[in-house]
């Protein structure tokens, strides 16, 4: 869960500080959506909706130098992901994100591409066995 707080904190940097993510983001996005990722801390349901828009996707991948051909996996907001990725504790100083074999595809390509970001590497295990 970690890297994926990591990683959605850069991206909120970046829609806030990065002319080129703000030029798309307000090209693209509503206006109620752009106010919400102007706030502080901007709700994790807007963050993912203009995420899904593939203009800002892009734009924001190309900031973070992440492939183009990362998928965003859907989000569950209401249970981000609790159970389904553990970085084992909040913040320790591992190198290894823990991913189950059962996750969808493009959850662990995704995972793969922003554990680059952040020097750490996807572990894939198998629940059966853990």
């Amino acid at each position: 869960r970690h890297i994926l707080e990591l990683f959605f904190q850069r991206v909120i940097d970046l829609i806030k500080c990065d002319s080129n993510v703000k030029a798309v983001l307000e090209s693209s996005c509503s206006s109620n959506d752009i106010a919400e990722m102007k706030k502080r801390s901007p709700k994790m349901t807007v963050l993912n909706r203009v995420l899904a828009i593939e203009e800002c996707r892009c734009a924001v991948w190309r900031a973070l130098g992440l492939d183009l051909s990362v998928p965003l996996p859907v989000l569950n907001t209401e249970r981000l992901l609790y159970g389904r990725v553990s970085d084992i504790g909040h913040d320790p100083g591992l190198q290894n994100v823990f991913v189950a074999n059962s996750c969808h595809k493009d959850f662990k390509s995704f995972i793969a591409g922003i554990c680059g970001l952040f020097k750490r590497e996807m572990v894939e295990f198998d629940t059966d066995k853990a």
